[in-house]
């Protein structure tokens, strides 16, 4: 094994050396711009402690919507940010500009997606749980409807395992009393 590894693999051969992007990354050359919050990888660098000793590996991170080269990145951590959707495809940088440019591209508060006299109990309750709406948002989605302030109030119990946050148990109840 060679002296310099990452992740208990060999560095000097790697399996990934004929590597090419997806399609939906076609449209970007040679950058990739970053999706996630932030993306983390490993580059080789010279050995401060022993200037004829092996390299170190140190770690680089770019931010979410920083551009970094497929050069800086290497095979290996391109194809990890290619294959974990870490980076924004041709598409997706394309609607983010179009909504830049027309002032469109705003989307809409997840208490106006979800309309929540339109929705079953089981609908809400995955919408809960998937767009992590603030006490405001889940509250809004009864539409002060007290009808629909029950669902909502049974979907909160249900994508919280039962313990259903104090705030929309009383902004529900307050919508739910005014229509009694």
């Amino acid at each position: 094994m060679s002296e310099m590894s990452i992740y208990g693999k060999d560095t000097s051969v790697s399996e990934l050396e004929g590597y090419e992007s997806p399609d939906e990354y076609a449209n970007q050359g040679d950058t990739r711009t970053v999706k996630h919050l932030m993306f983390p990888w490993l580059v080789a660098s010279p050995n401060p402690a022993h200037a004829d000793g092996p390299d170190v590996l140190k770690e680089r991170v770019a931010n979410q919507g920083e551009q970094v080269t497929i050069e800086e990145l290497g095979p290996m951590a391109l194809e990890r940010g290619e294959r974990l959707g870490s980076f924004y495809t041709d598409a997706e940088l394309e609607a983010l500009a179009q909504g830049e440019a027309g002032g469109e591209g705003e989307e809409a508060a997840p208490a106006e997606l979800a309309a929540g006299d339109e929705m079953g109990v089981h609908e809400l309750a995955q919408h809960i749980e998937t767009n992590h709406p603030n006490v405001d948002e889940t509250v809004a989605l009864a539409k002060g409807d007290p009808e629909a302030a029950k669902r909502v109030l049974e979907a909160e119990g249900i994508a919280t395992g039962g313990d259903p946050r104090a705030g929309v148990s009383k902004g529900l109840a307050a919508i739910i009393g005014e229509g009694q």
